[in-house]
């Protein structure tokens, strides 16, 4: 094979019947020769051989993670080594984030700097959470039914279990989507589900990964297929949403699930008043949004039952 005997050389290589690719230290089989396991009447055929020389520590790093083991691709497992520390980064800023924060006492830090993110959109939308239970006391005082039932069904969502973390990492997603669309950079679903972002935030979210990410990338004007009478955006035909609600066939007719629909149009909701609070609207314009927005909410609901929970027929 003419190795090179250098620390800094690794052969990849492709195993034909897995198709898994694997990769050795090119001193390490100048020094130990390659050990190999079958079982009985078992073969492997090793293809593609080439050398690569790690200039940046990150074949070395893959090389000692992954300890002989296969992959499907070892340049997708290189490339989520590399983007690691971004990973880390918004992870470590989202649990000192949370761990500070209250939403339903309106406690909310504004004073953070959360890298790789459009800081300015995030200030304003962390600043504008921080303002929501005032507002829905502003709600209840007007007295009128509508406006309660605005305030009530906020309040609801503040009182979940998980509202600060949902609320919180769905601010810092959409900051991060934001600044990932101006670097021009892969979108944050790519993020999720290939570069490792999923896994780093499974202990803030989760059951609820595929939800706030769903919220994330409600703002894409590409990604709506639904539009209330207010013009405001309620359905993005994500993969994220399609599997928070389990959006599936059954005798050739797509359904979804009623219980995260429900849940989905609640944070929905939630989402759009507090970006008309970030933008700036005064309490009095604020309050005929939360309003309108929460006629929208139970058209949408009311709409979905009527449908029987088909998709073609509310998406």
């Amino acid at each position: 094979l003419a190795l090179p005997n250098d620390p800094n050389a690794f052969v990849l290589v492709r195993e034909h019947i897995s198709g898994l690719e694997y990769i050795h230290s090119a001193r390490d089989l100048h020094e130990r020769g390659w050990y190999i396991e079958l079982g009985a009447y078992k073969y492997q055929v090793f293809l593609d051989f080439r050398i690569v020389y790690d200039t940046d520590g990150t074949w070395r790093a893959l090389y000692e993670r992954l300890e002989g083991r296969g992959v499907p691709s070892l340049e997708e497992e290189r490339e989520r080594i590399r983007r690691e520390p971004v990973v880390a980064a918004l992870r470590d800023a989202l649990h000192d984030l949370i761990a500070r924060a209250s939403l339903p006492e309106g406690r909310i830090p504004t004073d953070v700097a959360v890298p790789y993110t459009d800081e300015a959109h995030l200030r304003r939308h962390l600043a504008s959470l921080a303002r929501v239970p005032d507002l829905i006391t502003a709600l209840q005082e007007q007295g009128e039914e509508d406006a309660l039932a605005a305030a009530r069904s906020l309040t609801a969502l503040l009182q979940q279990p998980h509202s600060t973390a949902i609320a919180l990492t769905w601010t810092v997603l959409t900051a991060f989507d934001r600044w990932l669309e101006e670097e021009g950079q892969d979108t944050v679903e790519e993020w999720w589900q290939k570069w490792g972002l999923r896994d780093a935030l499974a202990d803030i979210l989760g059951e609820y990964g595929d939800l706030v990410l769903a919220l994330a990338t409600l703002h894409r004007p590409s990604s709506m297929v639904h539009r209330q009478p207010t013009g405001e955006d309620w359905l993005a035909d994500t993969p994220a949403l399609r599997r928070w609600l389990d959006v599936h066939d059954y005798q050739g007719v797509t359904y979804f699930r009623k219980e995260p629909f429900e849940m989905w149009v609640g944070w929905a909701y939630f989402a759009r008043v507090v970006q008309a609070l970030a933008a700036g609207l005064d309490e009095r314009a604020w309050a005929e949004v939360a309003v309108q927005e929460y006629e929208s909410a139970r058209a949408l609901l009311a709409r979905a039952e009527k449908a029987g929970w088909r998709w073609e027929d509310v998406g």
